[in-house]
């Protein structure tokens, strides 16, 4: 018989609101794990609040050094991606999540970020399936693997040759030496 595993479409620019999000999120107990995370990642960061906007919308906002609220819907578009893939990663219970190019937006410092949540949604016995035309954030998801990691990614090649279409798989170290096919395939 065939089991079949709960799916998620992730949708790193998705319009979900971030406090339907961050609620699930604090509801599950990881909102230090997200305050942490977002410390590193923005300078001045201290916390973050579900304040309401003055037409009485729930809305997240970041609260800075100096005890200011910013309305994370108005900072930069990678940063918002990012936070709502993070979000996203961190609440999911599906088994098998789908992401199509996570790096669109993406300042090259983020990528590392990204890889880092990557590599941890599949550490969680999340099956992480995704597109990409990055050759940075495959190498960023290989810098951070462990070698126990690397045995659990794959990247699957794809190449049309007329009406044929032929794929390879390439795993653990093989990634690493491979890299010159592929960063070919991406360009």
């Amino acid at each position: 018989s065939v089991s079949s595993l709960p799916v998620r479409l992730i949708e790193p620019t998705e319009s979900m609101p971030f406090h339907s999000h961050y609620s699930e999120l604090v509801t599950q107990g990881k909102r230090q794990q997200l305050k942490s995370r977002l410390k590193k990642l923005i300078p001045g960061f201290a916390d973050v609040e579900l304040l309401t906007t003055k037409s009485g919308r729930p809305t997240l906002y970041m609260i800075d050094q100096e005890d200011r609220a910013v309305n994370l819907n108005l900072i930069g578009d990678g940063l918002v991606s990012f936070i709502h893939l993070t979000l996203q990663l961190m609440t999911r219970q599906e088994a098998l999540l789908l992401l199509e190019e996570p790096e669109v937006h993406q300042h090259p410092g983020l990528l590392f970020e990204t890889a880092r949540i990557l590599l941890e949604a599949m550490r969680e016995g999340k099956q992480v399936i995704l597109t990409t035309h990055s050759i940075e954030l495959i190498d960023c998801l290989i810098h951070h693997a462990s070698p126990e990691d690397l045995q659990q990614i794959g990247v699957i090649r794809l190449k049309k040759d007329g009406d044929d279409i032929f794929t390879s798989l390439r795993q653990g170290e093989d990634l690493k030496f491979d890299r010159e096919t592929l960063y070919e395939d991406l360009r």
